[in-house]
């Protein structure tokens, strides 16, 4: 669905910049997934950046639904599923002590010197 606009236009590209940690600040995390699927359905293409603690958002094995909280996962996969790119740059996940492995698979790294690149490549950029 992403990217697909039938006034003949090519989609915005929107960066959303998530650096929150989760479910202490749950509003922010949930918020930003939901401001991407609201994106999303709207044609534009979507890119969410895990940034500092926006990391742990990503993180596999979460299971806050024992605490009576939502997963971040579910809307992390719903953003996916819709069309959305997930990336987590390489050096917050070093300094948290973090690797690629540990985190759902969709999630790809880049590395902070790419970040001024990709805000360029973006219409928009939301920081979170």
């Amino acid at each position: 669905m992403a990217g697909k606009r039938t006034d003949g236009k090519a989609p915005r590209r929107v960066l959303l910049a998530l650096h929150s940690g989760t479910y202490g600040r749950t509003d922010d995390v949930v918020g930003a997934l939901i401001l991407a699927d609201t994106l999303l359905t709207k044609g534009m293409e979507v890119t969410v950046l895990l940034r500092g603690d926006g990391v742990y958002a990503a993180l596999a094995g979460q299971r806050p639904r024992t605490i009576g909280l939502e997963s971040h996962i579910d809307h992390l996969e719903a953003a996916v599923e819709m069309g959305a790119k997930v990336l987590a740059v390489c050096e917050d996940l070093d300094a948290r002590g973090l690797k690629a492995k540990d985190l759902v698979p969709y999630v790809e790294e880049v590395a902070e010197k790419a970040i001024p690149a990709l805000m360029a490549d973006h219409d928009h950029w939301i920081p979170i």
